[in-house]
């Protein structure tokens, strides 16, 4: 048989090379479409369920939530192991699969089963968190946000890359992630007083409750008139500082129920701080006449005595301080407010 198909190219040699040729053609377009890579992913699919519990131990976690977790995922197709692993507060179970599953139809079906043993977990158990699909031989790329010194700020590329960067990359096809790291995150605090706070009788989850109530939309209903329909919304959300520093609820309430000095003092010095040059000056007058040696609480009403404007109670204010402590010297910060000059250092 060889020995025929030699004879015979041999005897057609134009054949046996246009032959041979069409051959290394057709295996070079093959070759384009055959799938190859310098790392390949050898990874097995692997997902992870992650479950919190903080008031639960680890033997707890492994009774109450992992063990029905693996009974819940034991019964998937395709499923070659199924691990846990529990520790104080946190549970994890890693089912993986056979290494040419589907990605996507076996987190589906993960995320089926473990919807359905969510139900039976214990009281305060965190809803199961499912991982991602990215692999552990997956690319990663690493992009460096820069700016110009004194174009931009840390806070300010953080949120360029919160808002802007990380929301187009998610766009890209192919791109299962976006970690962002660095950077300063927007966020405004509360610093608290003890001191005040113990004057005003306020307590921390009072101050946490009436700035979570003073922080959020609410609902109104519908009004209709004729063939309109109108939306009624209150729009409560902070979003900036003055509308944090605008939380005096909680001290108004203070004032009512305990109408000390110290409490007048405390909301008169916000009211102050906000600009409400009226409201700053009833509060202020019953905390100065209350304690009337106190000179800081005479300066504080010629403040707001100033910014209404009221010039000469506001002169009035400023004699009874320096009445109330003899020597005392007086001068503007870089607001124009009115201060105790700071006395010189000793050596």
């Amino acid at each position: 048989m060889i020995r025929r198909i030699l004879s015979a190219s041999f005897g057609k040699p134009v054949l046996t090379l246009l032959l041979a040729l069409a051959a290394a053609a057709g295996g070079g377009v093959w070759l384009g479409d055959l799938k190859r890579d310098v790392f390949p992913d050898l990874a097995t699919p692997v997902f992870s369920v992650f479950v919190q519990n903080p008031a639960m131990g680890a033997e707890e976690l492994e009774t109450g939530v992992a063990i029905p977790l693996e009974v819940a995922l034991a019964g998937l197709p395709e499923v070659r192991r199924i691990r846990s692993s529990s520790q104080a507060g946190v549970a994890q179970v890693r089912a993986e699969f056979e290494p040419d599953a589907d990605y996507y139809l076996a987190r589906q079906l993960v995320t089926e089963r473990v919807n359905q043993a969510a139900r039976d977990l214990p009281p305060g158990t965190g809803a199961p968190l499912v991982s991602s699909l990215t692999g552990r031989l997956n690319e990663v790329m690493e992009v460096v946000l820069e700016a110009k010194p004194g174009t931009a700020g840390l806070m300010e590329l953080r949120d360029l890359a919160d808002y802007e960067l990380r929301n187009r990359l998610l766009g890209v096809p192919g791109v299962a992630a976006v970690e962002v790291l660095g950077g300063h995150l927007r966020q405004f605090q509360i610093q608290l007083d003890p001191d005040r706070m113990a004057a005003l009788g306020v307590s921390l989850n009072e101050v946490m409750t009436a700035v979570k109530r003073s922080n959020e939309n609410a609902a109104g209903g519908f009004v209709v008139q004729g063939s309109i329909e109108w939306t009624v919304r209150a729009v409560g959300r902070a979003e900036n500082m003055g509308d944090l520093r605008a939380t005096v609820s909680l001290l108004e309430t203070a004032v009512a129920r305990a109408p000390t000095v110290e409490t007048h003092w405390a909301l008169g010095a916000l009211y102050l701080e906000l600009g409400a040059a009226g409201a700053a000056e009833a509060q202020l007058r019953v905390a100065a006449e209350g304690d009337p040696g106190s000179a800081d609480r005479w300066i504080a009403l010629a403040n707001a005595l100033a910014l209404k404007p009221d010039p000469l109670a506001a002169a009035d204010a400023l004699e009874r301080a320096r009445s109330a402590e003899p020597g005392l010297h007086v001068t503007r910060d870089p607001a124009g407010r009115l201060m105790r000059q700071p006395s010189p250092p000793t050596h």
